[in-house]
């Protein structure tokens, strides 16, 4: 269901969360109470395994219709790739810039109107600020596309007739969230 607002909403609860623990706004005792109660988990390390490493390489996780089997061969064959996912995973385990929800993606966010909650925060921790904006937005782009046009953002090719579909959820997703004003307010709870 397309609600209005709740992309703003979201963004709002992230902006709040992020920059209301980020250093500059705690002291260095809540800093330090909050970091000893939001430390790095074993379930940091499940994110982990499954965002840096296991796309990377072929994990028993790895699921993929056959007719992208050449693209995923040629991700696991790409150093590069691998070395970049490597350093992301550092900075997952090492950056603890802010509170971080750890698992934010459509999933854990319940939304009806007038009301939306961000649920699961069993996976929060002190991580680098951009994690959770980013794994809503590459979750976002999944569930906009299917596999066909995952494929083509990737290799640049356009073979299907789905590019005004993705156009418009693109836009809505860009409308939703300019629509309304940016502010350190907690609109969404855990």
């Amino acid at each position: 269901h397309d609600l209005p607002g709740v992309a703003a909403l979201i963004g709002e609860y992230s902006a709040a969360v992020l920059i209301g623990t980020l250093g500059a706004h705690l002291t260095g005792t809540e800093r330090a109470a909050l970091r000893a109660r939001f430390s790095y988990s074993a379930l940091c390390l499940v994110t982990e395994e499954l965002i840096f490493t296991a796309p990377f390489v072929n994990a028993r996780s790895n699921r993929y219709d056959p007719e992208i089997s050449d693209l995923a061969l040629a991700l696991y064959r790409d150093r590069a790739l691998r070395t970049a996912a490597a350093e992301l995973r550092f900075n997952f385990r090492s950056r603890n810039e802010a509170l971080v929800h750890g698992d934010l993606h459509t999933g854990s966010v319940l939304a009806r109107p007038n009301d939306v909650r961000v649920i699961d925060p069993e996976f929060a921790f002190f991580g680098p600020v951009g994690f959770d904006p980013g794994v809503l937005l590459a979750n976002l782009v999944m569930i906009a596309t299917e596999i066909t046009p995952i494929r083509e953002l990737i290799t640049g090719t356009s073979t299907t007739t789905r590019a005004p579909q993705l156009n418009a959820a693109r836009l809505r997703i860009i409308r939703d969230t300019s629509s309304r004003p940016v502010a350190p307010s907690a609109p969404a709870t855990n």
